[in-house]
């Protein structure tokens, strides 16, 4: 799978030092040949936590993401891409989002908002979101 095609952000393509403060972002895939999309979402920092020998609790350690060479969690947007080509799909940053809460409000709001389980114009089949309203929203 080739991964020249960036992710693009307001019509130019994003980079790394666009980053700054925010920990994700929603996006929209599109397959230029069948015009099917995907909605999803991924943040610019993975954790996980490390089981440290001596300790009851783990350690948190936070990396990078593959966020440039990401293209979806999705097996059905994997297997378009296998077949098509990444070159035949446009990556978009639809939100830039502050905090993780933002970035699963934006993703729902998208995919309900384009009724994306009711057509066969997209790809997504599942939507499992669970956000409390607080202060974290900043909508």
């Amino acid at each position: 799978m080739s991964y020249d095609n960036p992710w693009m952000w307001q019509g130019a393509p994003f980079t790394s030092e666009m980053v700054e403060d925010y920990q994700g972002f929603v996006y929209l895939i599109t397959n230029k040949l069948t015009g099917q999309k995907y909605i999803g979402k991924k943040f610019f920092i993975s954790t996980s936590r490390v089981k440290v020998k001596g300790r009851t609790n783990r350690k948190i350690v936070k990396k990078q993401s593959d966020w440039q060479k990401y293209w979806s969690s999705s097996n059905a947007v994997k297997a378009a891409i296998a077949e098509y080509g990444s070159d035949n799909f446009k990556r978009e940053i639809l939100y830039l989002c502050i905090n993780k809460t933002q970035c699963s409000y934006y993703e729902l709001r998208e995919q309900i908002d384009r009724r994306a389980l009711e057509s066969s114009d997209y790809y997504n089949e599942l939507i499992s979101v669970k956000i409390h309203k607080s202060k974290h929203l900043c909508l």
